[in-house]
């Protein structure tokens, strides 16, 4: 019901509903040691070998399952967006935020799709305002951070997978009308949406990319086989 007025409280009132229900029908863990986050300096230390055998993998997942899915959705929302600033930008803040633990600073592929849909803002121009917004509520949770993840991490996990398909209700709707509609063959769309759903990852990489990886590939050998 909420949703037919405003799909942004409808997931709201499912994370406090949902997480309240849960503690008080006593379907959650107990809870320990609730405070507030602690911001620790953790001084870099350049080692060649973790250089290599840790930061260029993490490199790489970063740079498929989250930059690569985050223009995709972009782009998948009419959106034209500037890659070489962008991953620039990212790239500079993963420098300054590394020695506080946030090595990978980048465009959020889940993040996207919430921001970018039509339940975000009507008008398409406007809905970079949700940036700000998302940024200032990860300014509180960083606040609590680890008391978070300990409540959430608590609840039954059904409670958890219903917050995150009512929250992507919205754009999985939109993305699959864009992915679906005027297509000739949706053949390559189908099969990068069951990869990516699969949850099948390889070299540490997530599904979303191979998902990606995939439906190009399909996408590239029907335009082979046409001509």
């Amino acid at each position: 019901m909420i949703r037919l007025f405003s799909p942004a409280w409808a997931v709201l009132a499912v994370v406090i509903g949902g997480v309240g229900l849960a503690y008080a029908l006593g379907l959650a863990g107990q809870t320990h040691g609730l405070a507030w986050s602690e911001f620790v300096w953790v001084a870099p230390v350049f080692d060649p070998a973790v250089l290599i055998g840790l930061g260029i993998p993490l490199y790489l997942v970063t740079m498929a399952s989250q930059n690569l899915p985050g223009f995709a959705v972009l782009q998948a929302s009419g959106y034209v967006p500037p890659s070489r600033p962008i991953v620039a930008i990212t790239g500079a803040a993963s420098l300054l935020s590394a020695p506080f633990g946030g090595h990978t600073t980048s465009l959020a592929a889940i993040t996207a799709s919430i921001c970018t849909g039509a339940d975000a803002h009507p008008d398409r121009n406007k809905r970079w305002l949700c940036g700000p917004v998302y940024a200032a509520g990860y300014g509180v949770l960083a606040l609590g951070g680890a008391s978070v993840v300990e409540v959430i991490g608590n609840v039954p996990p059904a409670l958890v997978a219903m917050i995150a398909g009512v929250a992507l209700f919205g754009p999985f709707v939109a993305s699959a009308r864009l992915a679906f509609a005027g297509q000739d063959d949706p053949f390559p769309a189908a099969i990068a949406f069951v990869v990516t759903a699969s949850g099948v990852g390889a070299f540490g990489i997530g599904s979303a990319f191979w998902g990606l990886v995939i439906g190009v590939a399909a996408h590239a050998l029907n335009r082979w086989a046409r001509r």
